[in-house]
């Protein structure tokens, strides 16, 4: 618990890296994913931005599915994707 708490407010350089590391890994998996399902390096951008918006204004007891995982379950498109990603951008000027 003691190793857990130092990490968490005093990690070391190596553990700075490997946690930078990890987090380029994921948005790189993220971008690679959009990507592979056609949408371009501006609409993944505008993408990020969305839902980096909708996640900050859910409030403790609400929960939020991403794209990604709607998107492979089958439970909404890549047109709605690039749907929500043209209302967004006729919003946001």
């Amino acid at each position: 618990m003691k190793d857990v708490f130092r990490r968490a407010f005093n990690p070391t350089p190596e553990e700075r890296e490997a946690d930078r590391l990890l987090l380029e890994r994921l948005f790189q998996d993220s971008k690679d994913f959009w990507v592979s399902k056609g949408l371009n390096d501006t609409e993944v951008s505008q993408l990020e931005e969305l839902e980096g918006r909708e996640t900050a204004l859910l409030r403790s007891f609400e929960s939020h599915s991403g794209r990604r995982s709607l998107v492979e379950n089958g439970i909404i498109t890549i047109e709605q994707v690039r749907q929500d990603i043209e209302e967004f951008k006729g919003g946001v000027k």
